[in-house]
């Protein structure tokens, strides 16, 4: 049975939600560089459990998957203007050719990089940014996809 382009969409954005809020998570650790508990530092990475680090990996692997199938020109909603601005900000996302924030993202290869994302100055910053810009895409897809909206996918 073939689904519709508007449910693949719909699937492609349930499991972003749980990947975007496990990025979250993982950058506000990491952000913290090293941990002082009061009687020693410790590594931050410690605090990302080997299981954690292995969900996030396969909701990343899912994802750049179905963003392959689905084909990423389909979640381009029309023209979103925090994504435009960070293209001129960051004029490497459009060099590689980026189509979405999504793919930004999703280039995430290792935790490293996410302690990278962690720093406004460092040369990767752009990838948190298109965490933030993801949630514009997602609302201007609810208003071309209708299905979305009445899903409450927002919530």
């Amino acid at each position: 049975m073939n689904i519709s382009k508007e449910e693949q969409i719909l699937e492609f954005l349930r499991e972003w939600k749980a990947f975007a809020s496990q990025f979250h998570r993982f950058i506000d650790v990491l952000g913290m560089g090293w941990v002082n508990d009061g009687k020693e530092k410790r590594d931050v990475f410690e605090e990302i459990s080997k299981e954690e680090r292995e969900q996030f990996f396969n909701h990343r692997n899912n994802l750049r998957k179905k963003l392959f199938f689905l084909g990423e020109s389909n979640l381009i909603p029309g023209t979103v203007y925090s994504w435009e601005k960070l293209k001129v900000e960051y004029p490497s996302v459009s060099d590689i050719g980026f189509l979405t924030p999504f793919s930004v993202a999703l280039e995430v290869s290792c935790l490293v990089d996410v302690f990278h994302v962690t720093k406004p100055d460092d040369k990767v910053h752009h990838v948190r940014v298109s965490l933030f810009i993801v949630e514009d895409f997602i609302e201007h897809l609810t208003y071309k996809y209708p299905l979305l909206e009445k899903l409450q996918l927002n919530k």
